[in-house]
């Protein structure tokens, strides 16, 4: 009997991203039995078995799915023309996905990123600060350990656009250039994160519908942008807002909830 506990073990302490797929039910001739389980992981590759032939096809690509999707769920399969398989019987499935952690894309590494990877460091979320000055870069890495890249912002975007449009990422804009943020809102505007967030007064976020409106970004998808970044805590030094932004960020990703 292969080691199912051991290699979740491993893919978790390699932070991949995986889905644990055990048959929870059966009825009639099945392949396996309750409880059998299969790991995959993001490239389809996958370990054990939940009864091979075209059930087990079909049950790699929904795993892959879930992973894409960030969510588990339950499906049944009768053993008959879906799985091309004549076993007569039924067997229910649960794609658990496991090991996947939030991505927080910082586009700044200024006084208040590093404030916001400070509160951050020891919660589920990654992050990777994106910030082309070298000096600031350098030291947002040399301080806290955390992924720094060190180029172009709108670079970056063009380049990422399937991590920037996963519902496991969320995109916080705080860069030293206000021409820059509006930019940057207005390349990510194409794209779906689960949270796009810019630092800001009102003011400065009126300002900025206005021209991205009429560079043809619609209402619709400016009302989603979250500006003021942050909860309403009040206090306004880095230290403050990072506990703030921090704390917006932590509330939607435990609580799953939509902005309105």
């Amino acid at each position: 009997m292969w080691d199912w506990a051991s290699k979740i073990s491993e893919l978790e302490s390699s932070l991949s991203g995986f889905v644990l797929v055990t048959v929870v039910n059966v009825k009639g001739g099945v392949p396996r039995e309750l409880g059998a389980k299969m790991i995959v992981v993001e490239d389809g590759s996958f370990f054990g078995t939940v009864g091979g032939g075209r059930l087990e096809h079909i049950s790699i690509s929904m795993a892959q799915s879930c992973m894409k999707e960030g969510s588990s769920r339950l499906e049944k399969f009768p053993l008959g023309e879906r799985t091309s398989q004549c076993c007569g019987g039924e067997a229910h499935l649960f794609f658990e996905v496991l090991g996947q952690r939030p991505t927080l894309y910082l586009f700044g590494a200024g006084h208040v990123g590093q404030a916001v990877c400070r509160v951050l460091s020891e919660t589920p979320f990654q992050i990777k600060v994106i910030d082309e000055r070298k000096q600031w870069s350098e030291k947002i890495g040399d301080c806290f350990g955390i992924e720094s890249i060190c180029c172009d912002p709108l670079d970056f975007v063009e380049k990422n656009e399937s991590l920037l449009s996963s519902p496991l990422s969320y995109v916080a804009i705080m860069t030293h250039d206000h021409a820059l943020d509006e930019d940057l809102v207005f390349e990510l505007s194409n794209y779906s994160p689960r949270f796009l967030g810019l630092i800001g007064s009102l003011s400065k976020w009126d300002r900025f519908k206005k021209r991205l409106n009429a560079r043809g970004v619609s209402k619709e998808t400016l009302e989603k942008v979250y500006c003021p970044i942050g909860l309403a805590i009040g206090g306004k030094t880095p230290g403050e807002l990072g506990i703030s932004i921090s704390s917006q960020l932590l509330e939607i990703f435990h609580a799953g909830e939509s902005h309105e």
